[in-house]
């Protein structure tokens, strides 16, 4: 690890300064231990989230644009930011909740140096997949928890929060704690899940009190065999009900099924090929199934919550595909 990175790392139980021994970091003042595995500091462990681990490492390049051939991670990100490429640069990022790293190699790409967190193991598919980051210095990955991150608050340029908040169990002070390791003068990313009628998804949370009874290899049988029962099918009514007019209320019908039916509109559009499609549906729906926590929130509360945030002021708030974006920024 380079002195920088380590100057950032801190002891998550006492704040006390670490030591780098190569095969863990020790806390000088209370003499924790934080083992490195496979080149990844571990400061959290448990099963809370293992489904994303599980999910993660059998879907890797999925969603990452550089597999699939599109530009959707980077076009969430710059649309949710409203931010240039060119902002990026040389940006000391914090993110967290990187799973197997789609924003990652982004916000790589914009040549942003990247601190990427989660809480499962799926941090070890962000790391494999840009070893050479990480090689030149550009990328460190480690295994933390977003309650307590292991790095000196106030200390980052941008702080990166999308698609975590909801799962993380407690939304709300989730937000607050990204919050607290921007810089003066920084500013926050985040986005969670919305409760609306656009974007409600109901089946999908009548489900998941029965989904979640069961392992999450279990659930991820049982969602690659809706997805293979109801793809075909719609598949072909997507296809017929292009355009305007009454045909985009069929579509939103049909995007409302019990399976993520996002990448079959991809496919129609000529944007990912039939295989990949239908591995980013089984991903999507096992994803809207299997978490332990999933908390949408009403764009009024979530607008609340951003303009709650100590010293900063709202740049965006806004609903998204994603459901609510935000952009915070704090005061100088």
């Amino acid at each position: 690890m380079d002195n920088e990175n380590l100057q950032l790392l801190i002891c998550p139980a006492c704040g006390g300064d670490l030591i780098d021994s190569a095969v863990y970091y020790s806390c000088c003042r209370c003499s924790s231990i934080y083992p490195v595995r496979g080149g990844i500091a571990r400061f959290s462990s448990g099963a809370t989230h293992d489904n994303f681990a599980i999910q993660w490492k059998k879907f890797a390049d999925v969603q990452l644009d550089s597999k699939n051939g599109t530009t959707c991670s980077r076009d969430r990100l710059l649309d949710q930011s409203e931010m240039l490429p060119e902002e990026f640069k040389g940006k000391n990022v914090l993110e967290v909740g990187c799973g197997a790293g789609r924003f990652t190699e982004v916000l790589l790409s914009f040549g942003a140096k990247v601190i990427s967190v989660d809480y499962s193991a799926a941090v070890e598919v962000c790391a494999e997949f840009n070893q050479s980051f990480r090689r030149k210095g550009q990328l460190f990955n480690t295994q933390a928890d977003v309650f307590s991150l292991p790095f000196k608050k106030r200390s980052f340029d941008i702080v990166v929060g999308l698609g975590m908040l909801q799962h993380t169990g407690n939304a709300k002070k989730a937000l607050q704690c990204l919050w607290e390791y921007v810089r003066p003068g920084g500013v926050l990313l985040v986005d969670r899940y919305q409760i609306s009628l656009r974007s409600a998804h109901i089946l999908k949370y009548c489900i998941r009190p029965f989904s979640r009874l069961f392992s999450p290899l279990a659930t991820l049988k049982m969602a690659e065999v809706v997805c293979a029962f109801s793809i075909p099918v719609q598949h072909f009514l997507l296809s017929r009900f292009q355009g305007q007019g009454f045909k985009k209320y069929f579509r939103f019908i049909i995007n409302r099924s019990l399976n993520s039916t996002f990448p079959l509109n991809l496919e129609i559009e000529g944007k990912l090929d039939a295989d990949t499609a239908y591995r980013w549906s089984v991903l999507d729906t096992f994803d809207m199934w299997a978490p332990k926590y999933d908390e949408p929130a009403a764009f009024s509360v979530w607008k609340k919550d951003l303009f709650n945030l100590p010293d900063g002021y709202v740049v965006v708030c806004k609903g998204c595909g994603q459901g609510n974006a935000g952009v915070i920024k704090r005061k100088a």
